[in-house]
């Protein structure tokens, strides 16, 4: 396949977002993104994932799993559960 033009006219995905501690603004990459698990395990392993992205500037972790596209979402997590299984 080959792509003849996006509509957005950028080359890779990016979306501005703003960190809930700092209130900065960030253009985050797919790159930017990772996926942490944050589910509390008590007798069994349990996993309950979320994509986030780390702010820079204060180093809070922000979850922005509802806000990526469906594939993009479901490609991370599919990753990140195959390496869980790994």
């Amino acid at each position: 396949m080959k792509l003849v033009s996006r509509p957005s006219g950028k080359e890779k995905w990016t979306k501005e977002f703003t960190c809930e501690a700092c209130k900065a603004v960030w253009e985050v990459e797919e790159t930017d993104l990772k996926v942490y698990n944050y589910a509390v395990s008590y007798a069994g392993e349990t996993w309950e994932p979320e994509i986030v992205f780390n702010c820079p500037d204060c180093h809070t972790t922000n979850r922005v799993t509802r806000n990526l596209p469906s594939g993009m979402r479901d490609l991370l997590l599919e990753k990140a559960c195959r390496r869980r299984r790994s």
